[in-house]
């Protein structure tokens, strides 16, 4: 029979159990169906939007390894974390995952590619912020400057094209839909005036009036090619005229000396 104690002995404590072990990290193919598992979940957070629950998802999925070295494994892992940087426009972060991913799996040529991408981005971003500080302090930023340095024209240049061929200056200046304007209406009406029927008789008749003599057929003067020739008159003259000054007002503009003056739209 069991002893019982009496009620004067005091109680005996329970012995104390040794404290739990940890739980031993995953190891082998356990270890990759989580991984499988957290990136899965990290994708649903994504498509839902929940952005900082997919970068925590997959934070423990990198935590997996159980090491400070990451693997060749876990590029998947940065590059998705990357992506999800990118879509909360923390683009210096997404730049170093996708290099981290890179780096990790070399053969991996998505992350490459977007890793590029992040560093145009950032680049892009820091040209936009500099020329928006040398625009407050109204200078010409100097990317603008390049550019514009391209396009200066030479008035004379331009004066001596159109000259020739009313329309070209213009082009010359880079006034493509200008220009043309100008040979579509100054060569179909140059040609009539010249082949059209009677353009012989025409000039015969017409000369001696340029010339101030006084024609006894003046009467005869057919009125479409005189249209024709009048209209192809005054695209030459207009085209004269301003192709010179278009020249000119490009070479003022791109003065890089010149500060940005306030404009208000009207000027020519």
């Amino acid at each position: 029979m069991t002893a019982t104690p009496s009620p004067d002995e005091p109680m005996r404590s329970a012995p104390e159990l040794p404290p739990a072990a940890a739980p031993p990290l995953l190891t082998g193919m356990a270890r990759d169906r989580e991984r499988d598992r957290l990136l899965t979940l990290a994708n649903v957070h994504r498509m839902r939007g929940q952005l900082s629950e997919a970068q925590e998802t997959l934070r423990k999925a990198l935590a997996l390894s159980g090491s400070d070295t990451p693997s060749r494994a876990d590029a998947p892992i940065h590059e998705l974390l990357g992506d999800i940087l990118a879509l909360d426009d923390k683009i210096v972060p997404a730049k170093d995952a996708f290099d981290t991913a890179h780096r990790l799996d070399p053969d991996r040529v998505s992350a490459e590619r977007k890793y590029a991408q992040m560093t145009l981005r950032l680049a892009q971003e820091a040209e936009e912020k500099a020329v928006a500080a040398a625009l407050l302090r109204g200078e010409k930023p100097s990317s603008l400057v390049s550019a514009a340095a391209q396009v200066k024209r030479n008035p004379s240049l331009a004066l001596l094209l159109s000259v020739m061929l009313p329309g070209a200056g213009q082009l010359y200046n880079g006034q493509m839909v200008k220009g043309a304007i100008c040979l579509a209406i100054y060569l179909p009406a140059l040609l009539i005036v010249l082949f059209a029927p009677g353009a012989t008789d025409f000039f015969k008749q017409v000369l001696p009036l340029l010339g101030g003599a006084i024609s006894r057929q003046r009467d005869e003067v057919s009125p479409l090619l005189s249209l024709f020739l009048l209209l192809a008159g005054m695209i030459w003259i207009y085209a004269v005229i301003d192709a010179p000054m278009m020249a000119t007002k490009t070479s003022r503009d791109t003065d890089p000396t010149k500060p940005l003056a306030d404009k208000t739209g009207w000027e020519v």
